[in-house]
């Protein structure tokens, strides 16, 4: 690319550009070094069965503003290969937003791929039949440029879909898994370290979580800056079942703590905010979230019902209540008359906590 980057979430498959664009089936791309495209390197559009092994992925953004950004984007096929590729920061400390996205991707593997600083996710799926094996992703410990916070922006892993398998990954400042929209999801033998918020959620949608297993992983909160810090392992279905399932032989280390905005930092005057999150120098039970702007002179009146907002100078803070009940694990029932059932919880340790295992 030329060094210009567009990261604004927009366009179509159509219409996104690409360095390399391919809708033919059977594509092989090895070797290459894909530097600083303009939004996507290689853009795998309807076809089935690609191999994209061993290449050198650098360059993006050099400040986090949005999730448009991608090394490797899917849009629908199946049956592809992305592995032992390398994704890192150019030497102008630009970065990808999301290294791997799949939209209708299925029965694809992603193995032994490995991500440095990246702003979000190393693979973001939507699909089913897929295999996220062996990845490492290392996050940023000190500030993520263009937010007030460190480690990554929302979890490194995430599918949605059914009967995908996240295993024997691992990250290190930031996010770890999650699932959404299916059964069958396999979360097991990941080691997730210095977490933000959660380190494996599976909630959302209206489908079942029948057969979920969430098996053998370690989980380690990071109390990061700038991060409001929620249960260990969260499972919420929305209306679906979750029958049966497996929680089991887990290690959920430090999550659940007195005061889960302890690392969030006080609201500042005349201060440039990019994606941040701030409390009000007297706690009131809700911090405030912004997309950006200049603070005030002086301290804004702070609404205390989750979702409203309050103008600050060029700054909107919307609020969000603060949880004092997070756990290291917890299961919600699923709304629309659904339950849980046969769901076993076992052989699982819960250090470092206040809440243990709430169901």
């Amino acid at each position: 690319g030329d060094g210009t980057t567009n990261s604004v979430n927009t366009g179509t498959d159509a219409t996104l550009p690409s360095l390399c664009r391919v809708t033919g089936d059977f594509f092989s791309m090895t070797g290459i070094t894909v530097d600083t495209p303009y939004k996507v390197g290689i853009h795998l559009v309807g076809a089935n069965g690609s191999k994209i092994t061993d290449n050198i992925f650098v360059g993006g953004p050099t400040v986090y503003t949005d999730t448009a950004y991608f090394g490797v984007r899917i849009s629908n096929g199946a049956r592809h290969i992305v592995s032992n590729n390398q994704f890192a920061p150019s030497d102008s400390g630009g970065m990808y937003v999301q290294c791997i996205f799949s939209s209708g991707g299925n029965e694809c593997v992603y193995e032994g791929n490995i991500a440095y600083k990246p702003y979000e996710k190393l693979v973001y799926l939507n699909g089913d039949y897929n295999v996220v094996n062996g990845n490492t992703v290392i996050g940023n410990p000190s500030i993520i440029p263009g937010t007030n916070q460190s480690g990554t922006v929302g979890v490194v892993y995430r599918c949605d879909g059914a009967y995908n398998k996240i295993t024997s990954n691992f990250s290190n400042y930031g996010g770890g898994a999650a699932a959404r929209f299916g059964s069958g999801n396999d979360i097991s033998d990941n080691t997730f370290l210095n977490c933000g918020q959660s380190a494996i959620a599976i909630f959302g949608g209206t489908s079942p979580f029948d057969h979920t297993r969430i098996l053998d992983n370690t989980c380690v909160c990071g109390n990061l800056t700038g991060v409001y810090i929620t249960d260990g392992i969260y499972i919420s279905a929305d209306t679906g079942s979750s029958k049966p399932m497996m929680v089991s032989g887990n290690m959920v280390d430090g999550f659940a703590p007195v005061d889960p905005i302890l690392n969030v930092p006080v609201w500042q005057a005349d201060t440039t905010y990019g994606i941040s999150s701030v409390k009000p120098s007297v706690p009131n039970g809700y911090y405030y979230v912004t997309s950006g702007g200049v603070s005030g002179a002086s301290e804004p009146v702070w609404p205390t019902s989750t979702g409203a907002t309050v103008v600050d100078n060029t700054v909107t803070w919307t609020a969000q209540q603060v949880s004092t009940s997070t756990a290291s694990i917890r299961i919600l029932a699923p709304g629309g008359g659904q339950v849980n059932e046969e769901v076993i919880v076992s052989n699982n340790i819960a250090r470092d906590t206040r809440v243990g295992i709430v169901t």
